[in-house]
């Protein structure tokens, strides 16, 4: 996997982040020195790019502000996208982080005409209170983050949707918590990334009270870290008995890699319908394999014969 950077910067200024303090200047990079990139990643055996940038979603804009932009949706990254799809030879592309707004039905389109993209958006939701989320100047709702999550079940087929959240924001009760919690089960991520609240100098939310104590953001952090661990093995529970395409990561004991919707599958040593097969691995191959077994933290599978 290899990481291609096509933005920088961000004028956003959510309020506990530094980047418009540190970077406040949005720019980003010629689409024809992009596809060049990703066509020497290609060539030097990478399988997987995933395009990233501070704020993704803002990709030919001079500004995050969407109020700012000519039109409410941005045409700029899916066109790329688009172009970066058709690069020869380049087995799987993802996203970095997105705005749900940034979630676009030509966006989703684009991921429908190529099978090299794979269904697998993170989307930054942070707070599932709308509070929450006003105090932290994000610029969507949670209904509008649901809607979204709607939008891009419409188009894929039980897509991986990961996320950022935030716990212990300053002035978030237990209410406000009990929200974020309640959506993040009903969205039922297949990931979580849980962030302990801690004050940027220099930001807003630095300045904001009330601070919720260290042991209340503590007890959150660990009950969202609970329940993100159920649903990643609900989410890859759903695969058993069906066929992935596996891009192994390592080779050290048994293979290991990631699946089309990015949960971690580890090969037996025996291939499917078999007992025991000698065929060995290196990093960078892709492997056909029969999902078998949910285990703790990735699923366990057998690879399909070569010509099967």
């Amino acid at each position: 996997r290899a990481f291609l950077k096509v933005q920088d910067g961000c004028d956003a200024f959510c309020t506990y982040c530094i980047i418009p303090t540190a970077r406040p200047v949005v720019r980003y990079r010629n689409s024809e020195e992009i596809l060049a990139e990703a066509a020497a990643l290609v060539a030097a055996g990478h399988r997987e790019i995933v395009i990233t940038g501070v704020h993704l979603g803002s990709y030919g804009q001079t500004t995050a502000r969407r109020r700012h932009w000519p039109t409410p949706e941005n045409p700029h990254l899916p066109a790329l996208l688009d172009r970066v799809a058709r690069v020869p030879g380049l087995s799987r592309i993802r996203l970095s982080s997105l705005d749900p707004a940034d979630v676009t039905p030509a966006l989703l389109d684009v991921f429908c005409a190529h099978s090299n993209l794979m269904p697998h958006l993170h989307l930054s939701l942070q707070s599932g209170s709308d509070a929450v989320l006003r105090r932290m100047a994000r610029p969507y709702s949670a209904d509008d983050f649901r809607a979204r999550v709607a939008l891009v079940r419409r188009h894929l087929d039980r897509p991986a949707l990961t996320t950022d959240i935030i716990v212990g924001f300053p002035g978030e009760t237990d209410a406000e918590f009990e929200q974020t919690l309640a959506l993040a089960q009903e969205v039922a991520f297949a990931k979580m990334h849980v962030f302990v609240f801690s004050a940027r100098k220099g930001t807003a939310a630095a300045r904001m009270q009330p601070r919720v104590p260290a042991e209340v953001k503590k007890a959150r952090s660990r009950i969202l870290r609970d329940l993100d661990l159920a649903l990643q093995s609900q989410f890859r529970g759903q695969f058993l008995g069906e066929t992935a395409q596996i891009l192994i990561e390592t080779t050290n004991g048994s293979p290991a890699g990631r699946a089309e919707r990015y949960f971690e599958v580890k090969i037996s040593n025996r291939t499917y319908g078999t007992d025991r097969t000698n065929k060995t691995y290196s990093p960078g191959d892709i492997v056909a394999a029969r999902l078998e077994q949910n285990a703790a933290d990735h699923i366990l599978a057998a690879a399909l014969p070569e010509n099967a």
